[in-house]
């Protein structure tokens, strides 16, 4: 009998299926995330505060707190990639395929981005997510299986050598 369990065939329609559900997933929490900042900050609803380049810069305030709520939409894209994705080896593919996408529809809304501040916003973005949706998919994956569909964990599993050989991956 095969072992089916994270098979390593290439599946092109679960990988789109993926893509497309990140994305989608993560501009819903960015547009219900603008809709509460709209409602705090007294600013009219638009989609540019998310994909216009030219509001993300460094010289108002509003630049400032469209940075920050990219860095809350980056932590939201790590759960993202945690629940669907559940794969340590491909969260940086996923990054940086959600990251390009974003590129392309930003430049297709406005144009292609130019100033630093939005680059560097993107590449903070790019760099966290991808160490953020690592680390968490890791501590998943090594996660004890629990076996028989018990509540208990295997008999071979002793704490004290999981700690010894994790060393210093779940501090």
């Amino acid at each position: 009998m095969a072992n089916n369990f994270k098979s390593k065939n290439w599946d092109p329609i679960l990988i789109i299926l993926q893509i497309v559900s990140i994305q989608f997933l993560t501009y819903l929490f960015a547009s219900i995330l603008l809709l509460f900042e709209s409602f705090l900050f007294g600013t009219p609803l638009s989609l540019d505060y998310i994909f216009d380049v030219d509001y993300l810069i460094s010289k108002e305030v509003s630049g400032w707190v469209i940075m920050i709520s990219s860095f809350v939409v980056s932590a939201f894209l790590c759960l993202c990639i945690l629940i669907i994705v559940e794969r340590t080896k491909l969260c940086l593919d996923f990054t940086c395929t959600f990251f390009f996408y974003h590129l392309i529809v930003c430049t297709v809304y406005s144009h292609f981005p130019t100033g630093f501040f939005w680059w560097f916003t993107m590449i903070l973005n790019i760099t966290g997510v991808s160490i953020g949706s690592e680390r968490l998919c890791m501590k998943k994956e090594l996660e004890p299986i629990l076996l028989s569909g018990s509540n208990k964990v295997s008999q071979n599993y002793d704490r004290n050598t999981e700690e010894i050989e994790m060393g210093l991956i779940n501090k």
